[in-house]
C-alpha cells in the first residue's frame, strides 16, 4: 500500500495516520531520520503481516520488561519498532506495535521471515546462509551499506524453502531472549543446563546473554534427557521438575526444586568479555579490532551506544582499513566517558580500600585497558532482575530491579546491592494493636514503620554482610538472627513456607521467654568445596552471594504476618529503648527522669523512636534534654509537675531548629511536623 506525499505532510503524521511509527515509515523506504519528503513523492505505508506483528494495549502494572517476556521479545526491540528513544516510560492504555518472532526453534526465520543476529555474524554470511545477497538483505531492512549489526538485531531475511543440510544444522540453535535462563531453555529443549553447559563448551558459571546462540541436543538425540519420543499432542505434558546440578547431593534437590520459584536475570558484560582485553579501547591508537567489538557491545548492551553506529571494526574496514585511531571512533570514546561518568567508575580509585576491592587502580578517561577499573566495572556491572508469584494477588508477578557496585562509603563488596524495595503496603493500626501498644502509641510506630523503609528492603554491600527489612535488620552480629527467629517462633508454619523449604533456617535462644539471637543455617548450592550447609557469618556471606536468596527475602517482605514480625522486632529492639530513657535536667534539679513522663503524645513518641532507630538513645537523650531545656525555660517551666505539660511539637521543633548541619535528623523532624499526629498528651507510657 503506497501514499501520496501532500503538501503540509510529516512523517509523524503520515506514521499516525496508518497507525505506523516514524521507524517503521522510514526503514520500509529506506528513509534516514534527516530525509526531507517531497510533494507527490510516493511512500510505502504497509509492510507484510511479519514484519508489521501485532499491536499490544498497555495495562496498569505492566512494564517494558513484561510485555517483551509476553511476545518473546526485548525492551530495546519494542522501544527501536516504536521509534521511542532509551529512556522513553510507557502508559496506561498507550498502543504498541510488537514483532511477532518465534523465540525458540528454526531460528532461520523461514515462517517468520526474521532472523536474530548472533555474536560473530556477518552480512556475508547471514547472506549465505539464506542463499540470498548482502545487498538483498541491506535492502530488505533499509540499511546502509556500512550498517554495523549487533547481538540480538532482528534482521528481515528472504524465505528459506530448500530444506536441505543448512536449515537442519540451524535447527539445533536457540536464541537467548530477554528473561531467559539455562533452566527455561533446558526445559523447553527437553534436556538439562548442563547437558547445554557441556554441548557448548562453557563452564558451569558462565552467565548467558540476550542474543547468545546456544546449540540444543536434537530431540531424540540422546543427550536431551527426556527418555522418550517427541512426537504426539505434547500439550498437556507436565512440566518435569528441575533437574539437580551434577554437584548437588540427592538429599539436597528438593531446596534447589523450591528454589526454582525464584527467577533471577543477570544483564552483564561478562561472557562479552569472555578471555579479557589484549588492549587499551578509546582515547588510545592501533587498537586491537576484537577488543573494539568488546568494549562497543558492553556499551550497547547498556543503551550508551546505538545498535546502529559506524565505528564497528568491520565499518572502519569498510571505510579504508589501516589501523585504528581514536579519530575514527568519536562515538565510542564518548560513550566510553558517559560510562565512566554515569556509573562514577573512578569512585573506585579513591580509598585504598576501595582500590583493594578491585585489586588495581589504574583508570584513565575515556579509556577501557585490560584489567583496569573501567575494564573491571564494564565486565562486572551487573543489572538484576528478580521475579516470583505474589503471595497473595494470584497471577500477579513481583519484580525487583537492582545492580551491584552500589556508591557508599560504606561498601566493603562491590557484587553486593542496594535495594530500597517496594513493599509498603498500608497497614491497619490493629496489625500494631496487636502486638500489645495502645492505640496513640500504635499510631507513633505505624507513621515511623511507614517513613523508614520498605519492608523487602536489602543492603549486602558493607560490614553487616547481609541486612534486610524495613529498618535494615543487620548480619554480622546484628538484629538479623533474632528477626529470622522471631519469624520461626510466631509463625512457624509461614517460616517453613518461606525460608525453611527453600533452604533458609535459624538456630536462636530465648531470655525471660523472647527471642534474644539468632544464627542463620543456610544450604548453599553454589558451595565449591563441597560445604553445601552453613552457618553464621559463612551463612550470611552464602545469602550475600547468591541472587536468589535475596529474592527469598523479598518475597518474605510481602506477607503481612511476617511484616508484623518485623514491626514487633523493631518494638523489642527500638521502641522499648526509646520509651525507656532516662532524662537528666540538672537546670532544673531533675535527674533519671523517664521521657514518658513528659513526652507521651503520638508526635514526640514518634520522635523519640525514629531518632532511636536512627541515632540510638544516647543521641536521642541529649537532643531531647536540650530541646526540653529550651522549651521550658521560654514557657517558665521549671518544676516537674510543669515540664509534664510541655508543648510537645515546640520540643520537636527545637530538635529540627538545633540539628545544624546534620540533614538526616532536619529532615526526619521537618516530615513528623508536617505529618498530621497529634501532640496532644495522653498521660505516662507505662
Amino acid at each position: 500500500m503506497t501514499y501520496t506525499v501532500q503538501a503540509g505532510d510529516t512523517m509523524y503524521s503520515i506514521a499516525r495516520k496508518f497507525s505506523i511509527t516514524v521507524a517503521e515509515l522510514q526503514q520500509i523506504n529506506q528513509l534516514q531520520p534527516y530525509d526531507t519528503l517531497n510533494i507527490g513523492q510516493n511512500l510505502k505505508v504497509s509492510a507484510n503481516a511479519s514484519a508489521q506483528g501485532e499491536f499490544h494495549l498497555v495495562q496498569r502494572g505492566e512494564s517494558l520488561y513484561s510485555i517483551a517476556q509476553k511476545y518473546h521479545s526485548t525492551p530495546q526491540e519494542i522501544l527501536q519498532i516504536n521509534g521511542l528513544a532509551a529512556n522513553t516510560s510507557i502508559f496506561i492504555g498507550q498502543r504498541l506495535r510488537i514483532k511477532t518472532h518465534q523465540g525458540y526453534g528454526n531460528t532461520s526465520g523461514s515462517a517468520s521471515g526474521t532472523y536474530t543476529v548472533q555474536r560473530g555474524d556477518s552480512l556475508y554470511a547471514i547472506a549465505n546462509r539464506f542463499q540470498t545477497s548482502v545487498q538483498d538483505i541491506l535492502n530488505l531492512n533499509g540499511l546502509s551499506k556500512n550498517a554495523t549489526l549487533y547481538a540480538g538485531q532482528q534482521l528481515k531475511v528472504p524465505a528459506v524453502t530448500n530444506t536441505g543440510s543448512t536449515q537442519q544444522d540451524l535447527s539445533n540453535y536457540y536464541t537467548v531472549q530477554r528473561g531467559d535462563s539455562l533452566y527455561a531453555i533446558a526445559q523447553k529443549a527437553g534436556t538439562t543446563p548442563q547437558a547445554i553447559l557441556q554441548l557448548n563448551g562453557l563452564a558451569a558459571n558462565t552467565n548467558i546473554y540476550v542474543g547468545q546462540k546456544l546449540k540444543v541436543p536434537s530431540p531424540g538425540s540422546g543427550t536431551s534427557g527426556s527418555g522418550g519420543s517427541t512426537s504426539g499432542n505434547t500439550g498437556n505434558t507436565p512440566t518435569p521438575p528441575p533437574r539437580p546440578q551434577p554437584n548437588v547431593p540427592a538429599h539436597l534437590t528438593h531446596i534447589q526444586q523450591a528454589r526454582a520459584l525464584i527467577k533471577v536475570q543477570e544483564l552483564n558484560g561478562k561472557a562479552i568479555m569472555g578471555s579479557g582485553l589484549r588492549g587499551a579501547v578509546g582515547r588510545t591508537n592501533h587498537m586491537n579490532p576484537d577488543d573494539l567489538d568488546k568494549v562497543q557491545k558492553c556499551l550497547i548492551q547498556l543503551g550508551l551506544l546505538p545498535g546502529q553506529h559506524s565505528e564497528s571494526p568491520a565499518a572502519l574496514q569498510r571505510k579504508g582499513g589501516g589501523p585504528i585511531m581514536a579519530r575514527s571512533i568519536p562515538q565510542t570514546i564518548a560513550a566510553i566517558q558517559q560510562f565512566q561518568s554515569k556509573y562514577k567508575v573512578d569512585y573506585w580509585t579513591q580509598t585504598p580500600e576501595r582500590i583493594a576491592m578491585l585489586g588495581t587502580r589504574q583508570y584513565n578517561s575515556g579509556i577501557v585497558s585490560p584489567n583496569d577499573v573501567t575494564y573491571i566495572v564494564l565486565r562486572d556491572f551487573t543489572q538484576y532482575k528478580v521475579a516470583f508469584p505474589h503471595p497473595y494477588n494470584r497471577g500477579q508477578n513481583v519484580v525487583a530491579e537492582f545492580r551491584n557496585f552500589p556508591i557508599s562509603s560504606y561498601n566493603q563488596y562491590y557484587d553486593g546491592i542496594s535495594f530500597n524495595g517496594n513493599s509498603q503496603p498500608d497497614l491497619p493500626l490493629n496489625l500494631f494493636t496487636e502486638l500489645g501498644l495502645d492505640a496513640n502509641l500504635a499510631e507513633a510506630v505505624k507513621y515511623v514503620s511507614a517513613h523508614e523503609g520498605n519492608f523487602d528492603a536489602i543492603n549486602s554491600y558493607d560490614k553487616a554482610i547481609f541486612s534486610f527489612g524495613f529498618i535494615q535488620f543487620a548480619g554480622n552480629g546484628g538484629g538479623l538472627g533474632a528477626l529470622l527467629g522471631e519469624m520461626k517462633k510466631r509463625q512457624p508454619r509461614l517460616f517453613q513456607e518461606y525460608f525453611v523449604k527453600l533452604g533458609v533456617d535459624v538456630d536462636y535462644t530465648l531470655r525471660n521467654g523472647e527471642v534474644h539471637q539468632g544464627e542463620l543455617k543456610v544450604i548453599d548450592l553454589k558451595a565449591s568445596n563441597g560445604r553445601f550447609e552453613v552457618k553464621g557469618t559463612d551463612a550470611e556471606k552464602a545469602i550475600r552471594a547468591d541472587k536468589v536468596l535475596h529474592g527469598v527475602f523479598i518475597r518474605a517482605g510481602y506477607d503481612l504476618n511476617l511484616i508484623q514480625v518485623q514491626i514487633a522486632r523493631a518494638v523489642i529492639g527500638y521502641v522499648r529503648p526509646a520509651l525507656g530513657i532516662k532524662l537528666n535536667l540538672p537546670a532544673f534539679n531533675l535527674s533519671n527522669i523517664p521521657i514518658t513522663e513528659i513526652i507521651n503524645s503520638p508526635l514526640g513518641m514518634a520522635m523519640a523512636i525514629d531518632l532511636t532507630v536512627n541515632q540510638w538513645i544516647n543521641k536521642t537523650r541529649e537532643l531531647f534534654e536540650k530541646a526540653i531545656v529550651q522549651v521550658a525555660i521560654a514557657n517558665r517551666l521549671t518544676s516537674l509537675p510543669l515540664l509534664k505539660t510541655i508543648d510537645e511539637r515546640q520540643v520537636v521543633q527545637a530538635i529540627n531548629s538545633s540539628a545544624g548541619g546534620d540533614q538526616r535528623i532536619a529532615k526526619r523532624s521537618n516530615s513528623l511536623l508536617n505529618s498530621g499526629l497529634s501532640s496532644t498528651k495522653t498521660g505516662r507510657i507505662a
